[in-house]
């Protein structure tokens, strides 16, 4: 039997405890965040019509069972965009209630955090637990808009729960690449065709990024002259079959077309748009990932005369792919560079990870590792206040809603506008336009004719 000492005790149960920590303060920001904008809109199905820059698109009554979520994910195909799991995940969440929502999303953000840990490690060992914290600190600094990513629902069924799939869909190759004689049986690399498809439509600029690691991943074969095995060959056809089906559905173009673009060129926009990708990753800090990895790269090369391996820069190249995709966007969101922050946060990290600390440093991990949270401490308060004061926002919103729609008010007026809120936090706001699409989602919602935010 194993015997442990007080210290070694003590920093086992720091390495448990403060992921244990970081997954309860998770679940309590995600229960107290409110549904906001899209997160009504999916609360119905979507319809076939003229796309209008005033309401989106058309809705043909609430979705109340799976039929309901197929049909409308089947008519967003043809008017909003070719995305199949989030739209029918935020469908699903939107029939129950929402602490469904915030119980499984605090459980997949468990997962993601651990798949982040295997693409670090190429396995799941005693690191993991302190892999879990850092990067959960990571991801709380440098994602550009954590609360859009993490907590709203909308944006975690389009980019944390797709980010997760994309992550697991690589962990076949992951293992691939640490040992050569990895193979997976054959109804398996069939089934594996199958999630491809499903992990290829998912995001466009995740899945550039994920194309781009699958080229990487060729090249590293055919200059070692390995054989690609059966499920190599079908999960690469497939993610790029599911890319490309992605990439031209019909409503892509729709969409487009209910866009206001500047009268220009699309090369100069691609020029600006580029631009604005540059001032992003510098304003959101995301530049010092990557910067961070190469000054670890250098004291490597020179203070312990090691190579980091190639890995490190393709999953770190495969972040600026994901970036400066976006300039062919008619848009910049920011909730897209969530899969950049990923990126870069495993190319850091596996660089660190070939560091040779002293064992003197190694005593002080534990206090190392508290020390880091301190920020994030202080951060997490102003989090709390914020998605708190939003969800009592909507609270006096919804009874003032109920109370006017009550004494036979139905184009409903309230107090408008809330006050600006860290990244962290959702600012679930609504328009002073009772035409806005965001307006008229919120009215079907409450079933009233029209809500619109006046001035206090």
């Amino acid at each position: 039997m194993v015997k442990y000492s007080t210290l070694q005790k003590t920093e086992w149960i720091i390495y448990c405890l403060l992921p244990i920590m970081a997954c309860i303060a998770f679940f309590y920001l995600n229960h107290y965040t409110t549904l906001a904008y899209d997160d009504f809109r999916y609360k119905h199905i979507v319809g076939i019509g003229v796309y209008d820059l005033e309401s989106e698109f058309p809705t043909v009554g609430e979705v109340k069972n799976p039929k309901d979520i197929a049909l409308s994910v089947h008519n967003a195909y043809f008017e909003s965009g070719g995305r199949i799991l989030a739209p029918a995940l935020a469908h699903l969440f939107m029939m129950t209630d929402k602490t469904v929502f915030d119980i499984f999303n605090t459980l997949i953000y468990i997962v993601f955090v651990l798949l982040i840990s295997f693409h670090i490690t190429g396995s799941f060992r005693k690191d993991t637990l302190v892999l879990f914290l850092i990067l959960s600190l990571l991801l709380w600094f440098f994602v550009p808009v954590w609360g859009q990513d993490f907590l709203w629902l909308s944006g975690s069924c389009n980019y944390l729960w797709p980010t997760t799939l994309l992550l697991f869909f690589l962990v076949p190759f992951r293992k691939k690449t640490d040992n050569s004689a990895y193979r997976m049986p054959i109804v398996l690399s069939v089934l594996f065709f199958l999630l491809s498809l499903l992990s290829g439509s998912c995001n466009e600029n995740s899945g550039m990024a994920i194309l781009f690691l699958l080229f990487c991943y060729a090249i590293r074969k055919f200059k070692k002259r390995e054989p690609f095995t059966l499920f190599e060959i079908l999960g690469s056809a497939g993610f790029l079959a599911g890319y490309v089906f992605l990439l031209t559905a019909p409503g892509n173009a729709v969409r487009i077309s209910g866009v206001i673009l500047p009268p220009e060129p699309f090369w100069i926009r691609t020029y600006h748009q580029l631009g604005n990708i540059n001032n992003l990753l510098h304003e959101e800090k995301l530049l010092y990932l990557p910067v961070a990895s190469l000054i670890v790269a250098i004291f490597l090369k020179f203070a312990q005369q090691k190579k980091l391996p190639a890995s490190v820069w393709s999953y770190m190249v495969a972040g600026f792919v994901a970036a400066y995709v976006m300039a062919a966007s008619p848009s910049l969101a920011k909730r897209t560079f969530l899969i950049v922050a990923v990126l870069f946060s495993i190319s850091l990290m596996q660089s660190i990870m070939y560091i040779e600390f002293s064992q003197l440093v190694r005593q002080f991990k534990p206090l190392f590792l508290i020390l880091l949270c301190l920020p994030a401490i202080f951060s997490y308060h102003k989090a709390i206040q914020d998605v708190w004061r939003v969800h009592q926002i909507w609270q006096q919103r919804t009874q003032s809603i109920l109370e006017q729609k009550a004494a036979g008010i139905t184009d409903i007026t309230l107090k408008w506008p809330m006050p600006e809120m860290d990244k962290h936090a959702v600012r679930a706001e609504i328009s002073w336009n009772p035409k806005d699409w965001c307006n008229i989602y919120v009215a079907h919602y409450y079933k009233i004719a029209s809500i619109r935010g006046v001035e206090e």
